[in-house]
This record gives C-alpha cells, structure tokens and sequence, in this order.
C-alpha cells in the first residue's frame, strides 16, 4: 500500500491511494450496538493507513475536488463501468481524507488536507476499470476555489 502525495501549490492538494477502492456501506443497527460491514472496515483502516499526514495547513474555504476510482474488472461482467454507487465511492474517500474517529474516547485524527468535506462545493467524480498493468487506487485532486 504505497502513497503518493503531493501539495503542486499553495491551493491545491494531489493525493494517489493504493488501495482497491470500495463503496462506503449504510450502517447495521442491532440491539448490541452499530457496525459497518467486514469490507468497508477494512478499506477504512486500509485508506487511513496509506493517506499520510499533512505537513502543510489545512485548505480553507471553498474547494473543487477531482476523484478518480480505477477498479479491478472482473473476468466476466457485461457492465461497462465498476458496480456500485458512485456518491458511496466518494463518501468512503472523503471520509478517509479528511480523518475518523478511530473510537468515541479517542480524538478525532484528522489528516490535516481539509477541515471537513462540508468544504466541496464542486465535485467532479469518474469510475472505471483498471488499464492493463495498473494497480486499483483512487486519485484525488483538490484545489481552493
């Protein structure tokens, strides 16, 4: 799971995450309390872990965020795009980018790229399948309005 990471100017943040990009799942509500599927946790950790920290401040204000989904195909499918929700690709992302609550008594760990996704307000969002020899990630670019 490597990470590429790159800050191109002041206003802007480009980031590659190595990691199989999947859709963020709805939360399972029992009597013993909520959980997320097997899937999503692991993509969560798996994403947190390959995003590293800012070393640079926060982008402030609006911004315009670019996301890129390569996906695996699978040898047989007669879809022509990756299967799943596009606006669930982008909340599981956004959500490693900007940071999680590991647990309810530890602080949150943001990631320090933005403050918070409430930030976005233009989104541009694309998903397909890997080009031969290319690895699954996702792409993000984000840049101050």
């Amino acid at each position: 799971m490597t990470k590429n990471s790159k800050q191109a100017s002041a206003g802007t943040v480009e980031l590659t995450v190595l990691v199989r990009p999947v859709v963020a799942s709805r939360p399972r509500v029992t009597r013993w309390g909520t959980y997320y599927s097997k899937t999503y946790k692991a993509y969560r950790e798996a994403a947190d872990a390959a995003i590293p920290r800012s070393t640079r401040p926060a982008l402030t204000g609006d911004l315009k965020c670019t996301i890129e989904f390569a996906c695996y195909k699978p040898k047989s499918t007669k879809r022509s795009n990756p299967n799943g929700d596009i606006d669930n690709y982008v909340k599981a992302i956004l959500d490693a980018v900007v940071g999680q609550k590991a647990a309810t008594k530890t602080p949150c760990k943001l990631k320090g790229y933005i403050e918070d996704d409430m930030q976005i307000t233009e989104l541009y969002a694309l998903k397909r399948w890997v080009f031969p020899n290319e690895e699954p990630h996702t792409r993000i670019t984000i840049e101050q309005l």
